[in-house]
């Protein structure tokens, strides 16, 4: 999965400052940046944290998430990284997310049990 935006502390500062209605101008100067990029900022925010609130998997690319819905390994087969780089347009970089976010279900799973 992605890692949380490196900023993620700081944008969350910048939309508490938002909520008490201050203007994306003086946030702005504040944090020394314009304006418009304070709004989108604050979009791009709210819309990762609704992502999380939903449970994770809309933190993997459009790709990831695609090869995930469509390719399921059959007979008795299970993610693998050969399984996977033979996928097309799965390359390394998509099939290290997608095992990596398996990993982490069936990790979130032995811990239920």
């Amino acid at each position: 999965m992605k890692a949380m935006h490196k900023n993620f502390e700081r944008n969350e500062r910048i939309c508490e400052q938002r909520k008490l209605e201050k203007t994306y101008k003086s946030i702005g100067l504040e944090f020394g940046l314009l304006g418009t990029q304070i709004k989108q900022i604050c979009i791009e925010h709210e819309r990762l944290k609704w992502r999380i609130e939903q449970g994770g998997v809309f933190l993997l690319s459009p790709r990831a998430r695609l090869i995930l819905e469509y390719f399921k390994p059959e007979n008795g087969l299970e993610w693998s990284y050969d399984y996977l780089i033979k996928i097309q347009n799965c390359g390394p970089k998509t099939t290290k997310e997608i095992l990596k976010y398996i990993e982490s279900l069936e990790e979130a799973n032995e811990s239920a049990n």
